[in-house]
């Protein structure tokens, strides 16, 4: 049978349809975009819905509905998609909430751009939408395993209403992603968890293979963790968890003040439990807390809030709640009986037992804000069932008084959210302790010696030398190589213009457009990070100082599997340094620096994800190409990985030297022979069936690569000695580029030649072996022959 028409259909369908995209999300996740989301509701309180569906969503137990809604996302609509509020803290506001879109609620595999879910988030303590972003990106750097980030002005029913930031769902899409499966139980962290073995497992949240309900193996984890002796625990732990990916997390996490972490409060993460290590995976989650923010805001000034304490009296004390930079702030109380006062923390007496609504304006340099609560003085707290039963086992005070104000179901029962709560409120809120030990919600510098904690999990893993060691050789490469004032103070800058306009005439944000300026100007978040990596290097230095760091994670995308073929004959003339022709993988570097490849895995099956490593003091050039011959022929010349492609179809792994995070990867099904399958565009697109363009960038267009063909391009001798002649009788007008490439894409001579001229290249320096030699015009249109070196 002629399959050459068949294929013919094959490479035309393919190239003009495209396969399935390799990464999910991976056009709904450009950071460099401002997307456009129009949330259209049928329902004319469709707000107040949305608020009824969210409830007492505080309770880590409840869960929430969905409204039905059609989505717009850049111009493409979805209907039928599921709405909700989301958050904890940062649900608080009245306006701008947080908003999760389930595309696959109520029409069952419904996807956006192969995602099921996206968040929302408002940017609660984060006036400039930053936190978020550079947190996640620290990690992703550091090699874990992090959420992607965009930015989208968001509007509902045809109307702009704020700017929100776009956090990837960790679900399945997320696992398969960064795991290469997505069968494991993943847990969320819905409450505070310090991983004691007193029942309280239950708050972290079984978000896949809910039906089994089996929660034997984070049982196990917390076992070893309460219960194994000292010598028993490093080889017992890193049997079951992945030490070093949370020793990362963790170092992340103090180098940003991360307090709403396992760090300190005990929330924000999620574990998975995956099936191909037996190992459970930190994910990281959550962090507009980080980086010096707070509750109510950050910059100039953000959301002052006053909070009456009531006794069941007509004196009432005030405290403003808010949190401001800048110069000296101005209080201005109002207390609804037509008096006043100023300051920040009046005590009033009311004539009469009564309801008043009290405002507060507080003014810092050109920032003005207020607003106002309602305070009952015929209200008394020591009424609430709570303090008469005992389960709030003190007198009402200032805390409980913000609590109650804040979640009035715990004046009726009171339970570990309320204790939560009420802990954080009485230390991070009213009683910050700014010292350098890690205590106090605000201005924190937790120090990098962790050791000695309350937090049982980092309390353990630092208790042991050998971890201890390798937390610090985390930390000095997180200085050193990740955390870098220079590369955050140019990421906040293209943020900025990114955003500025939007922001400014956003109507619903939650703080004013001069807070916007302030944290993305240099008194912000730059003089943040760079304040912060000062003082990270002094404490380092006292530690000891670093040694020579271990290399730092390649981020998920910097380099990528670019091309291959997993059939691979002697008729596509592409050979092996040895003559041979095996199947290949082509790698490419995505960013304008050289990438050390040392140790990094490349392998065939998701369960064994470090089944070859690249040699010690492989490189890929900036922008360049490396080739990986799949031929289990390790003892060849060049690059050969110990597993061969399956024509059949299966998959291939990239994953970083150490904990094998994913850098990237790519799931295929049957192939054709000498049918390349290529990113298009070249290094971030979907993979689509090409002709192959080995070593070179996949963006050529087809018509465009007979250059060679056309200048009747011809190499002699060839195999070659000590010199190549390049002819091209054919040439139009113009000069034309000549080009020598080894089999790997490294680029090794190259010569330039008028049209028509005969072009001698000096090949006496190459090692015997194939060679590529590519010809290029004034157009950019390419050629390329191949020839030999005796």
């Amino acid at each position: 049978m002629n399959k050459t028409p068949l294929l013919t259909l094959l490479l035309t369908l393919c190239l003009t349809t495209g396969l399935a995209a390799q990464n999910p999300g991976d056009k709904l996740f450009d950071p460099t975009v401002l997307h456009e989301i129009d949330m259209t509701f049928a329902e004319p309180n469709y707000w107040e819905l949305l608020e009824e569906n969210f409830g007492d969503a505080f309770d880590p137990a409840s869960s929430v509905s969905y409204l039905m809604a059609a989505v717009t996302i850049d111009g493409e609509t979805v209907d039928s998609v599921g709405i909700r509020f989301k958050g904890f803290t940062s649900a608080w506001t009245e306006t701008k909430k947080p908003f999760k879109i389930d595309f696959n609620e109520f029409v069952p595999g419904k996807r956006y751009n192969g995602l099921r879910k996206l968040n929302l988030n408002n940017g609660t303590g984060d006036p400039g939408l930053q936190r978020d972003v550079i947190c996640y990106d620290l990690m992703n750097r550091s090699g874990v395993s992090a959420p992607r980030t965009a930015f989208a002005r968001v509007s509902i029913n045809g109307e702009f209403f704020a700017v929100y930031q776009l956090i990837e769902q960790i679900d399945k899409v997320f696992l398969g992603n960064h795991f290469g499966n997505a069968t494991g139980n993943l847990f969320k962290n819905k409450g505070w968890f310090n991983f004691e073995n007193d029942g309280s497992y239950r708050v972290m949240e079984l978000k896949t293979n809910e039906e089994e309900d089996d929660y034997s193996g984070l049982l196990r984890l917390v076992k070893v963790l309460n219960g194994a002796s000292e010598e028993e625990f490093p080889a017992a732990i890193e049997e079951i968890f992945n030490v070093d990916r949370y020793l990362k997390t963790l170092a992340v996490d103090v180098a940003t003040d991360n307090w709403d972490s396992n760090l300190e409060h005990g929330r924000n993460w999620y574990m998975y439990e995956d099936p191909a290590t037996g190992k459970f995976q930190w994910i990281p989650w959550d962090y507009n807390f980080a980086l010096n923010s707070n509750f109510f805001g950050g910059g100039c000034f953000v959301q002052p809030q006053p909070v009456g304490h009531t006794d069941g009296t007509t004196t009432v004390e005030f405290y403003d709640n808010g949190f401001f930079e800048g110069g000296e702030a101005e209080f201005l109380w109002e207390f609804g009986d037509g008096n006043t006062a100023v300051g920040r923390r009046p005590v009033h007496i009311y004539a009469d037992s009564a309801e008043y609504e009290v405002c507060l304006t507080v003014t810092v340099e050109d920032c003005v804000e207020t607003r106002c609560i309602f305070v009952d003085t015929g209200k008394t707290l020591a009424n609430c069932s709570v303090v008469l039963n005992g389960d709030f086992p003190r007198e009402p005070d200032l805390a409980f008084t913000i609590l109650i104000q804040l979640l009035s179901e715990c004046c009726d029962e009171w339970g570990g959210t309320c204790q939560e709560f009420y802990t954080v409120i009485q230390d991070d809120i009213l009683n910050p302790d700014d010292g350098g030990d890690g205590g106090g919600a605000f201005g924190r510098n937790f120090a990098v010696d962790q050791r000695g904690t309350d937090r049982l999990l980092i309390n353990r893993l630092l208790a042991v030398p050998d971890f201890y060691d390798r937390y610090l050789d985390h930390f000095c490469s997180l200085v050193d190589n990740v955390f870098l004032p220079e590369r955050y103070d140019a990421m906040i800058a293209a943020n900025r213009a990114l955003l500025e306009s939007a922001m400014q005439e956003s109507p619903n944000e939650l703080s004013p457009f001069s807070a916007f300026e302030r944290e993305m100007g240099p008194a912000g978040i730059s003089k943040l990070i760079a304040d912060r990596a000062e003082n990270l290097e002094g404490q380092l230095s006292e530690l000891g100082g670093c040694n020579e760091p271990p290399a730092a994670g390649i981020p998920f995308g910097d380099v990528v599997i670019n091309e291959f073929v997993a059939d691979n004959d002697s008729t596509s003339t592409i050979a092996d340094p040895d003559g041979g022709y095996p199947d290949w993988i082509e790698l490419y570097n995505n960013t304008d620096a050289p990438i050390n490849l040392s140790g990094v895995h490349l392998s065939d099956k998701p369960d064994n994800l470090d089944k070859w490593s690249f040699p010690d003091g492989t490189t890929i050039a900036a922008g360049g190409y490396l080739i990986v011959w799949a031929d289990e022929d390790e003892d060849q010349r060049g690059l050969h990985a110990n597993f061969k492609l399956s024509k059949g179809g299966e998959a291939i792994y990239l994953s970083n030297a150490g904990d094998s995070t994913r850098i990237d990867e790519v799931v295929f099904g049957p192939r054709e022979t000498n049918v390349s399958t290529a990113r298009v565009p070249n290094g971030t697109g979907d993979f689509v069936a090409s002709h192959t363009t080995h070593g070179f960038s996949n963006d050529t267009p087809v018509s465009a690569r007979n250059l060679a063909e056309e200048l009747a391009l011809t190499v002699f001798p060839n195999p070659a000695g000590d010199f190549l002649s390049v002819r091209f009788p054919g040439a139009a007008a113009g000069a034309v580029l000549v080009e020598v490439y080894d089999l790997t894409g490294r680029q090794l001579l190259s010569g330039r030649s008028a049209a028509g001229q005969r072009l001698e290249l000096s090949v006496s320096s190459l090692v015997p072996g194939f060679y590529f030699l590519n010809v290029r015009n004034a157009g950019g249109r390419t050629g390329t022959v191949k020839f030999a070196k005796r």
